[in-house]
């Protein structure tokens, strides 16, 4: 209701009247009051309230939008008689009702909620992602809440994810395309060393059939010759065995594992390479030290290191003995550590290239890709370890990389060499 003042103008008001009795006749009195700066302080909340980006409303326990800003109107496109009219749960997708009406009886039973996320409809038919707070008034019968769009940040997580699944599987394909490139070089002479137990299988079984001859031409029994037969066709399928697991494709599984085993595997396979190129592999052990990593990547890291090796050793300005040497160390206190140490008799690593060594397409070979390194550190820090060049006095290049220890090794005491 509005007034009008003695100059004109229009104010609004309210009218308060009130019925007595005086000396039998009915009286009425009313009371005037001024409601202009009511309103006017109504009027700068509402503008308040239309600036904020987020949706603001007061929302009933029946259902209804009581109140809402400007916000909701420039996020769904629905006029604001329209969010009044129509209940809430309407816009709210199909997926999430359920989940709606459960935050709902929570809020209007007087929990605050904080954080609660579904969608809306807007009216071309698309959905808004909405994340709510809202704060109860029981005693009326509503709440005051602000829903804020975080449709953006959803499609942002999604597009993260999708790129971090993207990268692992080219990273189990780099890693595999690396393996594969490793067991080409070793490929001619892991075949020779395959044909020598198979070729003395031959030979066995060829003994044993001539023990059965009429007469026998052979002096072992026919039993010894088998079994050493076999052993010999087991020694193969070893070799071949471990050539399929290493150039296999398969996402990357951590399991605890002693680092010995890991480096005894690598020896046993790049010593055909090795021997090749007439080069001899010393592994040293250090205790039993296990590790929480992915087998086949640590194996991938030494063999290529190992194979890194053997192409500098035919470089000029190697020295004359013709050694790489692995071993493994605790580190750390009281062992919680291991590091594994590659060196060689080569030239050494150019000291323009020590500062990049391990960038990708980085490489001191003219037929190398220069990624085997990127690769071995992506590796390696996969299980929380860390690899780097160590700067040697001498000549050859020595590499390190340390991993935490699962079951601690012991930091003192012997130390086992292994012929690999």
């Amino acid at each position: 209701m509005n007034g009008q003042r003695k100059d004109g103008s229009v104010f609004p008001i309210s009218i308060a009247v009130s019925e007595s009795s005086v000396d039998g006749r009915r009286i009425f009195t009313g009371i005037i009051h001024d409601l202009s700066e009511i309103k006017r302080a109504e009027d700068e909340r509402d503008r308040l309230l239309m600036l904020s980006p987020d949706m603001l409303c007061i929302a009933g326990a029946d259902g209804h939008f009581k109140h809402i800003n400007g916000a909701w109107s420039r996020t769904l496109g629905w006029t604001d008689i329209q969010m009044l009219e129509t209940p809430w749960m309407d816009f709210v997708h199909p997926d999430d009702r359920e989940l709606t009406l459960w935050a709902c009886a929570e809020l209007f039973k007087g929990q605050t909620i904080r954080g609660f996320e579904n969608r809306y409809r807007r009216v071309d038919g698309t959905y808004r992602w909405f994340s709510w707070s809202g704060i109860p008034y029981p005693e009326e019968k509503t709440a005051f809440c602000a829903a804020r769009d975080v449709t953006d940040q959803k499609l942002a997580q999604e597009a993260m994810h999708r790129i971090e699944r993207t990268n692992k599987l080219q990273a189990i394909k780099l890693d595999h395309a690396s393996r594969l490139t490793l067991a080409g070089q070793m490929a001619a002479a892991l075949a020779h060393e395959v044909n020598q137990p198979l070729g003395a299988a031959a030979n066995f079984l060829h003994a044993a059939a001539l023990k059965f001859s009429d007469p026998p031409l052979a002096d072992e029994t026919p039993l010894g010759l088998l079994r050493e037969a076999a052993a010999s066709v087991g020694r193969a399928g070893k070799i071949v065995q471990q050539m399929l697991g290493f150039a296999g494709q398969r996402p990357r599984q951590r399991e605890p594992v002693d680092i010995n085993d890991v480096l005894r595997d690598s020896a046993v396979l790049m010593r055909p390479l090795a021997a090749m190129h007439r080069i001899e592999i010393r592994l040293e052990e250090c205790e039993p030290a296990v590790v929480d990593v992915d087998r086949l990547g640590i194996q991938q890291v030494v063999c290529n290191l190992v194979a890194n090796s053997i192409h500098a050793i035919d470089q000029e300005g190697a020295r004359a003995d013709r050694i790489i040497a692995i071993s493994a160390r605790a580190t750390g206190p009281q062992g919680r550590g291991v590091t594994v140490r590659i060196t060689d008799t080569g030239p050494g690593i150019p000291e323009e290239l020590l500062a990049r060594l391990f960038e990708p397409f980085q490489t001191g070979r003219p037929d190398g890709l220069g990624l085997g390194l990127w690769i071995s550190r992506s590796l390696i820090e996969a299980d929380r370890g860390e690899i780097h060049a160590v700067v040697s006095d001498g000549l050859g290049a020595v590499f390190e990389f340390g991993l935490p220890a699962v079951v601690p090794a012991k930091p003192e005491g012997s130390r086992m060499t292994v012929d690999a």
